[in-house]
């Protein structure tokens, strides 16, 4: 309420740590757009410093859940779909996937990180493609598939994973060239180089596969099993470094080695749930890993049980597990009736909470393939 006129300030004259602040409070469109003018704004408003502080500050906006179901035991054969939920009010939302499928197609959610979604996909059922996308800026970029043709019988697994600190990732492929193969051979694709060059002969305790894998830091984490008939082994966990090329054995805590196993990611720390139980009702146990220099350490964090199969996919979402249950009922009459119930819920171990997210019905057998959480933000395909 003065009589004088403020002074009049240029834009250009303002220090780039006040135009980053002014930035972290404008929307997408406004940074995309700016991002385009000139190639000093596209290299500030891309460079790794100014995602990570955007992301940081988004993550305030809440986390997604992307769950995906589908009707069949093969996944190349089944009419799949994507539930978008808030991890906080369970509100579902649309997520539109670019790219088109026919009545043969089938998709894949490989991995999600750093808010880049990465899916194996085929549109007519045969060539299968590799796709980056961001859901926020939208923008996504297709990458050829080593694997292009589904291999029946053929034991494979792909990962998606960032290099720590930077913008590159990495698709990594590690497959059986034949149902007979004792070995597995992982080869690797880098955003940097943009090409399928780095060849990777797996050791023997890598042999047998499991697809539920997660990363931590640049490494990817599965569970192996060794069921050959003369050489039985209990579960333990394979890991991958992509920045030095070397593979790496961690061995299950003693009391979880029963069940089934689900790798799950909590604070930058690798954890692992072991389930025990039947088709009905299963019980987990988490543990997480402590790591140092010579050795691995496995410390219980919390247990809790749940009503389906023992193993259901599940995440963590600050300090806090996205529970599923699932239960199938079929009633024997003249239809043969059957559906499918999912009770999704948040619970709170450190405090016993439990919050349901989401009741969902399907009048049919329908299965959780994978479930994933999302945060927004604005890293480049």
């Amino acid at each position: 309420m003065s009589d004088v006129p403020p002074k009049r300030v240029n834009i250009p004259d303002l220090p780039m740590e006040i135009m980053f602040e002014i930035f972290y409070l404008c929307d997408v469109s406004t940074i995309l757009n700016t991002r385009a003018t000139c190639r000093f704004w596209r290299k500030n408003l891309s460079s790794y410093a100014f995602l990570e502080e955007i992301a940081r500050r988004w993550k305030s906006k809440g986390c997604s859940i992307f769950a995906h179901f589908g009707y069949s035991s093969d996944w190349t054969k089944s009419l799949d779909w994507v539930m978008n939920m808030s991890a906080l009010t369970g509100e579902t939302s649309p997520l539109h996937f670019p790219f088109l499928l026919t009545a043969e197609g089938w998709f894949q959610i490989v991995g999600v990180e750093n808010d880049i979604v990465c899916i194996r996909y085929s549109s007519m059922g045969n060539k299968s493609y590799l796709l980056t996308w961001n859901p926020i800026s939208r923008y996504s970029k297709i990458i050829s598939d080593p694997n292009n043709h589904y291999c029946e019988g053929c034991v494979f697994l792909y990962s998606f994973l960032y290099y720590p600190n930077t913008l590159d990732y990495a698709l990594l492929h590690v497959y059986m060239e034949n149902p007979d193969s004792s070995t597995c051979v992982l080869t690797m694709y880098t955003s940097f180089r943009r090409n399928w060059n780095v060849t990777v002969p797996c050791p023997e305790n890598a042999r047998r596969l499991n697809p539920a894998c997660v990363s931590v830091n640049g490494v990817v984490y599965w569970v192996s099993v060794i069921t050959d008939e003369e050489d039985i082994q209990p579960p333990y966990i394979v890991s991958f470094n992509i920045i030095t090329y070397s593979f790496d054995q961690i061995s299950l805590p003693n009391e979880g080695l029963q069940g089934s196993h689900t790798l799950l990611v909590r604070s930058g720390h690798l954890c692992v749930a072991a389930n025990i139980g039947d088709d009905h009702s299963y019980y987990s146990v988490i543990w997480q890993l402590d790591q140092n220099s010579s050795s691995f350490n496995w410390t219980k964090l919390f247990s809790y049980s749940g009503i389906g199969p023992s193993y259901i996919p599940a995440t963590i979402v600050d300090d806090d597990i996205i529970q599923i249950k699932e239960r199938h009922l079929e009633v024997e009459d003249i239809h043969d009736f059957r559906f499918t119930h999912f009770h999704i819920r948040r619970y709170s171990p450190l405090t016993g909470s439990k919050k349901t997210l989401q009741w969902v019905n399907y009048d049919n057998v329908v299965k959780l393939w994978t479930l994933h959480k999302f945060y927004p933000g604005l890293f480049p395909v």
